[in-house]
């Protein structure tokens, strides 16, 4: 199991048009310890017809193409990955154009199959599927045009999800039906206490965990909903590091193994077969009940019984005698 995990600082649509509140909360993603930033990258023509009641919102998102290349590299000289959702082919082009780390397939395209087809053409490698919402089927279909570093990501924008809406055994299910080198993910929209969400997450396989992050603001961002301030995603990073190291490594096929610490642990408290009757010297021992276990400081002692099965004793010993190897004929 690989338990780097990666935080997404989910910027979303929180930059609202404006080139300088977009470095600020890069700016704030870095000092947060995110390891990606992520914005949306907007077309209002991708997205809706004018008709539509955001629509003339997501006007007010578009940024020019050089703006959004300053966005990208001020996230690099920060030494942050970046990533996009893109909601249409012009979006896409550009991210591929201006050098971004990742994107993101928003759940509204799961079934935007000419999009995802398109992305898997990309030079794109990094990419996340985002599935709230979707039925096993689209998911199905999705996931086997995209051979790309794929990364599918449950969680749903309902501001905020209802912890009973959660439901993170999709994690376990997933990790059954999808190919291992697949990644998980985890959106995180709750509100009242994000770990409790999103430390079982890590637990249950999610490696990218994609948070919104805000700024502290007379008038509340765009995607503020369910958002937290760059000091709790600092404590929320550091939660998860624990989390992330209690889960361990398994190093064989059956998942389980014992740490030299273990061990070690394991030898210390290890019980030793002692007599609870004396016996001559030459008997043949032939029966577990004449042994009890108990610890001892003696080294070189017997723990199991069948060690010293039908095994010949060398000498006379006494009850409560440790049996040690040098106790009975090999």
């Amino acid at each position: 199991m690989n338990n780097k995990i990666f935080f997404i600082s989910e910027v979303a649509q929180g930059y609202e048009g404006d080139l300088h509140l977009a470095k600020k909360l890069i700016y704030e993603s870095s000092k947060a310890g995110a390891h990606i930033v992520k914005f949306q990258l907007v077309y209002a023509d991708e997205i809706a017809t004018k008709d539509y009641t955001h629509y003339n919102f997501f006007r007010k998102l578009e940024l020019t193409k050089k703006q959004w290349q300053t966005v990208v590299k001020t996230a690099k000289n920060l030494k942050l990955k970046i990533y996009f959702d893109i909601f249409g082919v012009k979006s896409l082009n550009l991210s591929e154009e201006i050098g971004v780390d990742g994107i993101k397939i928003h759940p509204t395209d799961i079934n935007n199959i000419n999009l995802i087809k398109s992305v898997n053409k990309s030079k794109i490698k990094n990419v996340i599927l985002g599935i709230g919402g979707a039925s096993l089927i689209d998911i199905k279909k999705a996931v086997k045009i995209l051979n790309k570093n794929l990364t599918v990501m449950i969680g749903f924008q309902s501001y905020p999800t209802p912890n009973k809406e959660i439901n993170l055994n999709k994690l376990i299910f997933l990790r059954k039906i999808l190919n291992k080198k697949i990644s998980l993910g985890y959106a995180d929209h709750s509100i009242k206490d994000s770990a409790s969400a999103i430390l079982p997450a890590i637990c249950l396989g999610a490696t990218f965990i994609e948070k919104h992050l805000t700024l502290k603001s007379k008038i509340a961002l765009e995607d503020s909903e369910s958002a937290i301030y760059k000091n709790e995603f600092k404590e929320l990073i550091k939660s998860s590091k624990f989390a992330s190291e209690a889960i361990g490594n398994s190093k064989n096929k059956l998942g389980y193994f014992l740490s030299k610490n273990e061990t070690k642990y394991k030898k210390n408290i290890q019980r030793s077969l002692v007599l609870n009757k004396s016996l001559l010297k030459n008997t043949k021992i032939k029966k577990n009940n004449i042994f009890d276990l108990k610890r001892t400081s003696i080294k070189n002692t017997f723990s199991s019984f069948n060690q010293i099965k039908n095994k010949v004793t060398k000498y006379n010993l006494k009850k409560n005698t440790p049996i040690e190897k040098k106790h009975i004929h090999e």
